[in-house]
């Protein structure tokens, strides 16, 4: 016969355990979601700023896959008679510019 209490210890801490998993996992996909909504308001604001370029003949074509990828995507292309052009955003906390 086995000491009181064992069988409860045992499924006390395989929950603990998992709820530990679930809390990691829901911490890591609150952040992954901050990103995304951070790079939904700096690719609308860049190709609302490159927009005018469509006044010189310029096409933007925004989320473009990756050629050979599941998942990567091109922000935006701008394509025109100087060429083509790969605009890939980044919304960075603290830039700095150091020797000019």
């Amino acid at each position: 016969m086995g000491a009181a209490g064992v069988s409860a210890g045992v499924e006390a801490r395989r929950h603990r355990a998992l709820s530990d998993a679930h809390s990691r996992v829901a911490a890591e996909e609150a952040a992954a979601a901050s990103r995304y909504e951070v790079a939904e308001i700096i690719e609308k604001r860049v190709a609302r700023e490159l927009s005018i370029l469509g006044t010189w003949g310029y096409h933007l074509l925004p989320d473009r896959a990756w050629p050979g990828s599941r998942s990567a995507n091109v922000d935006l292309i701008v394509a025109g008679l100087a060429g083509v052009f790969i605009v890939d955003t980044k919304a960075w906390k603290e830039v700095s510019i150091h020797g000019g």
